[in-house]
């Protein structure tokens, strides 16, 4: 989590996050915490890596996927695409989850990654554990209608504890 990176980034800022990359040495990346493109492409050239954000929130806090080439996203460049597009309910605030496939050269099928930041526990415990079980629920049911040989995989800040009810469904 990149915590409202945007443009206005500091030298010395972007200089640390361009070293924990380098050190990753990761070919994808899922991030939370974008403001804007711009400021992603600043640490992770479109040279090098696509980029995935969805552009029509910029400013806010986005969650978004890079992928160092030779690895390729399939969808049509910059395009967000949100499993839960149409369900704030559950999904409020720009915690949608981004989904995007990825294919690798050396695979015979994309790999489907989706990228979540849930919703702060910023008002409690009490407050918060109803409405993050119910969209735990709501991604389990959504995983469940996916094709069984599909390659997915889930990477986020969940923002819970291993014994929180919506991470043991």
């Amino acid at each position: 989590n990149l915590v409202h990176l945007d443009a206005g980034v500091s030298a010395a800022r972007r200089d640390r996050i361009r070293q924990v990359v380098e050190r990753l040495d990761a070919d994808i990346l899922a991030l939370q915490g974008i403001a804007d493109r711009r400021a992603l492409a600043e640490l992770l050239p479109p040279e090098t890596w696509q980029l995935v954000i969805d552009d029509a929130h910029a400013g806010e806090s986005n969650v978004a996927l890079a992928v160092r080439q030779p690895l390729e996203v399939q969808s049509e460049p910059g395009t967000a695409n949100f499993l839960f597009a149409d369900d704030d309910d559950h999904f409020p605030a720009r915690s949608d989850i981004l989904v995007v496939r990825v294919k690798i050269p050396t695979a015979s099928k994309p790999l489907v990654v989706m990228v979540y930041d849930a919703l702060s526990r910023a008002a409690g415990r009490t407050a918060t554990d109803s409405g993050r079980l119910a969209a735990a629920l709501r991604l389990v049911e959504k995983l469940h209608q996916r094709p069984d040989d599909e390659q997915l995989v889930l990477l986020g800040s969940f923002g819970d504890n291993p014994d929180d009810r919506s991470l043991n469904i």
